[in-house]
């Protein structure tokens, strides 16, 4: 009579192999799971053309690579649209401001804004100035036949018109200061006012117009820069990502700050912005002051990592012409 209490063998050998095996498959998911990278969101193009967000990816590429060696989860950068859970592309920056407050984005998203008073109580802000201080240093496209006199103040400067973006923080700049401003959404439709007189100034950071010119002036060809004059103020741009974000925006934070000391944060600076600073000539430009009322709350502690003037003349005598 078989003793039917008593396992037998291939039994015992059947449930030990199950149990290796999902031992095994547990391990293999969890291996799995640890090498899938982990996502930085930032700011989407406008069309293929449009590189005005290239610098701040590439800058965002570097801090996390310098730092990855504290990391073991690789990442993967990608932009916004499609981390736009609602399906549709967006690139105007007040729009996209709203969204990533609203948590649109999740939450390890990395977009560079203008720092406002307002803005760093309703995002975290990585308090490194991206593009040092430069972008506040505005000059202005104008139409090649507009016989403008250069202005010699606000008061002469505000009896013209300047065109700028709706949302756009220089917008709130100069109409705080009492410059005639008109607001359009479109991009493009600025350089054609410009041309076509419609807006007398359309005024760009000195490290912005260079690029731009270049893209615009086959479709404009009476664009041109303004020679003389330069508006001046304070106007960090930092990027900001969500209130709980704290761990990874002290990673950038970090990684900015390695770039820095290395040198590897101003020479990417440079290889985006060297030629354009040079070709503004600010030095010999004369220069009006304006007040940015939407910082005084930000801790001035960013300044140590602006340029200098002693760069500004080192940049300045290496320049070439256009």
């Amino acid at each position: 009579m078989i003793n039917s209490t008593k396992p037998c063998k291939p039994v015992k050998q059947l449930t030990q192999v199950g149990v290796l095996f999902v031992w095994l498959l547990t391990l293999t998911s969890q291996i799995a799971y640890a090498q899938q990278p982990e996502i930085f969101v930032h700011m989407a193009a406008m069309d293929s053309k449009d590189q005005r967000n290239q610098y701040e990816i590439e800058l965002l590429q570097l801090a996390l690579s310098l730092t990855q060696d504290q990391h073991p989860t690789p990442f993967k950068l990608q932009p916004t649209h499609q981390a736009d859970q609602s399906g549709q592309t967006h690139v105007n920056l007040k729009r996209t401001e709203v969204l990533a407050i609203k948590g649109f984005y999740g939450h390890n998203f990395f977009i560079k804004f203008s720092a406002r008073n307002d803005l760093l109580k309703q995002l975290h802000a990585v308090e490194f100035p991206l593009e040092r201080g430069i972008v506040g240093y505005r000059v202005s496209f104008v139409a090649n036949n507009n016989n403008l006199k250069p202005p010699n103040d606000l008061v002469q400067l505000s009896r013209h018109r300047t065109v700028q973006g709706i949302g756009w923080l220089d917008t709130q700049i100069l109409k705080h200061n009492g410059i005639n401003v008109f607001t359009v959404s479109k991009y493009d439709n600025m350089f054609a006012m410009i041309a076509s007189q419609r807006a007398e100034y359309f005024f760009r950071g000195a490290n912005e117009w260079l690029h731009e010119y270049r893209n615009f002036k086959p479709k404009y060809p009476k664009l041109v820069l303004e020679q003389n004059i330069a508006l001046h103020y304070p106007m960090p741009r930092f990027y900001f990502t969500a209130k709980d974000n704290i761990a990874n925006a002290q990673r950038v934070m970090r990684g900015l700050k390695l770039a820095y000391e290395s040198g590897k944060f101003q020479q990417l600076w440079f290889n985006y912005y060297g030629e354009s600073i040079k070709r503004t000539r600010l030095s010999q430009r004369h220069i009006i002051e304006l007040d940015n009322p939407f910082i005084h709350e930000i801790d001035p502690q960013y300044q140590q990592y602006n340029f200098d003037i002693a760069e500004l003349r080192d940049l300045e005598a290496n320049s070439v012409s256009e």
